[in-house]
């Protein structure tokens, strides 16, 4: 088992004593009250994150909710299963199948709250390749897009991969030059 994040008030946690427990540790110390009380805040927290909103009793459900309703509103269809193409504690993402593309629905974890309008200002100055937006929600940090933009690095990526990034890179770069004040004396 490992955690995430820390439950309580993190300044009264012990900065140095966080260390892992290796399994048969963990099977043989059963009874110490230390690993007790480790196993029952589990079992009494797993459904609550401060990091992932979905992590609660609700779920997904209000993200879905969301969803239903956005496409009812813009006359979407949505035609078979939805999906979840990426699941973990920095965002998910679920793809959408309508009766003419995929749509994605993404929503960031809250260490990343910043994403959905920073990307949303990239989008309206035009740059680079953005992902076409069907909407979004602020409040709930979710967007709904035609497309995912951008790519998943292999983790032993060739040298004509990272190419690609690295150009791709300074595309982003040399497009935001023109974004920046006349007038760079405070830099």
């Amino acid at each position: 088992m490992f955690v995430l994040e820390v439950a309580n008030d993190i300044n009264n946690a012990p900065s140095n004593n966080f260390h892992w427990i290796p399994y048969n540790y963990f099977l043989l110390k059963q009874e110490d009250e230390e690993i007790k009380n480790i196993t029952s805040s589990v079992s009494c927290h797993y459904n609550k994150s401060v990091n992932m909103p979905w992590v609660n009793a609700d779920g997904f459900l209000p993200y879905f909710t969301w969803l239903y309703e956005i496409c009812a509103a813009k006359n979407i269809t949505i035609k078979g299963e939805i999906t979840q193409v990426k699941n973990a504690y920095v965002s998910n993402i679920f793809c959408i199948p309508t009766e003419t593309e995929n749509l994605y629905m993404k929503i960031p974890g809250k260490v990343f709250i910043t994403e959905l309008p920073f990307t949303y200002a990239l989008k309206k100055l035009g740059m680079a390749d953005y992902p076409a937006w069907v909407d979004f929600n602020a409040d709930m940090n979710v967007f709904l897009m035609k497309d995912m933009g951008g790519m998943d690095l292999p983790p032993k990526s060739d040298i004509d991969t990272l190419k690609k990034v690295m150009i791709r890179l300074a595309q982003t770069q040399k497009d935001s030059i023109q974004h920046l004040p006349l007038n760079c004396d405070h830099m």
